[in-house]
């Protein structure tokens, strides 16, 4: 049997960090912010008595628990340009050079992708070559397009720093043939905080914060401007979709400048998916995340991207009738979940890869 202690540890620096976005950070303030009061966190972990429990989430993946933990306490590089970067390391399974995880390569490729986006396209807790971006690969190679796919996925960065990215690699002399950005959970995981916060202004740019000490200063600054949260799904939408909006805005400039175009998709979340199909039921039900908690989020995520006026392209519902488990928490997939969310991306970008082809 094996214990969770370990994955005590991986729920401590994941709260502590808010950079992979797991259930506590993002519902318990959800609550907090719809009631005023303080709520006990759901987890997906806490009420296990042990790690076999949570390989029901990833079928056909051996060791995918204990992978998911190496890759949730895999560390950054604080100080770097957008904020923290990932660090360079390589075991079995995960490889990173020069801040990228490393992908499923073929050789002499025709195409060049990059691929923006947080934890979901960094692939925690997926092999080396099950990522959203090793699919994309493969999904072209059976067709027989040959390309790369630089994975950027950087765990806890919303689209303002993807963007970042993407300008200064361009700037630094970088060219692909397609930017494709995958966004969503972090938008919404901001949105909330900035409600929480009333950090209103649409002038300056967030991020996620990194530590608690971080929350807690800005808990203390709410405080003594006398500021409560109401927990409004407008308000939050209207303090998510501006930001995201000036990102989406600005990747476009860029793609008019560099001729490189670009491509922006609103992921799927567990809170987006149907409450009457038996897979999420019991996932609600396993993490106790009520069904008025799971709609009130989804309108949120729904909010935020109307709201942006900038029309991402839609993949909240690719995931919905999924024949097994996809979501190990309310943003993390298992492998299926990667695949699914990889096909359905494909579909959209073949046209363009085929025409640079």
């Amino acid at each position: 049997m094996r214990k969770r202690s370990w994955w005590r540890r991986v729920v401590v620096a994941v709260v502590l960090l808010a950079a992979v976005v797991f259930v506590p950070p993002l519902l318990s303030r959800t609550r907090e912010a719809a009631s005023g009061g303080t709520t006990t966190a759901a987890t997906i972990v806490l009420n296990e008595e042990d790690l076999d429990a949570f390989d029901k989430f990833f079928p056909g993946q051996p060791d995918a628990v204990e992978l998911a933990e190496l890759q949730s306490l895999w560390g950054w590089d604080r100080g770097g340009p957008y904020g923290w970067e990932n660090q360079d390391r390589a075991t079995e399974e995960i490889t990173v050079v020069d801040g990228r995880r490393v992908t499923y390569s073929v050789d002499d490729p025709q195409v060049t992708v990059w691929l923006f986006g947080g934890s979901t396209v960094f692939g925690i807790g997926q092999r080396e070559d099950h990522t959203i971006a090793s699919v994309l690969v493969r999904l072209a190679e059976e067709r027989g397009v040959r390309i790369a796919v630089e994975n950027f996925g950087v765990s806890g960065y919303v689209n303002w720093q993807e963007t970042q990215q993407f300008h200064d690699a361009l700037r630094f002399g970088g060219r692909p043939d397609l930017a494709v950005f995958f966004d969503g959970a972090n938008e919404t995981t901001l949105a909330v905080d900035r409600e929480r916060f009333g950090l209103f202004d649409d002038s300056v740019v967030h991020r996620l914060t990194m530590e608690e000490s971080e929350r807690e200063a800005l808990a203390a600054a709410a405080a003594a401007r006398g500021y409560e949260s109401s927990g409004d799904v407008e308000e939050i939408g209207r303090l998510g979709a501006g930001q995201y909006r000036r990102g989406v805005r600005w990747a476009r400039e860029l793609s008019d400048e560099y001729d490189v175009p670009v491509v922006h998709f609103w992921q799927p979340q567990l809170y987006t998916m149907p409450v009457d199909a038996p897979l999420i039921r019991a996932a609600l039900e396993q993490w106790q995340i009520s069904e008025d908690s799971q709609r009130h989020m989804d309108r949120v995520v729904d909010r935020i991207a109307d709201a942006s006026g900038v029309d991402p392209i839609d993949l909240t519902d690719v995931l919905d009738d999924a024949s097994g488990p996809t979501f190990y928490d309310t943003t993390h997939t298992n492998e299926l979940g990667a695949r699914l969310t990889a096909e359905a991306m494909f579909e959209h970008l073949w046209p363009e890869i085929r025409r640079r082809a």
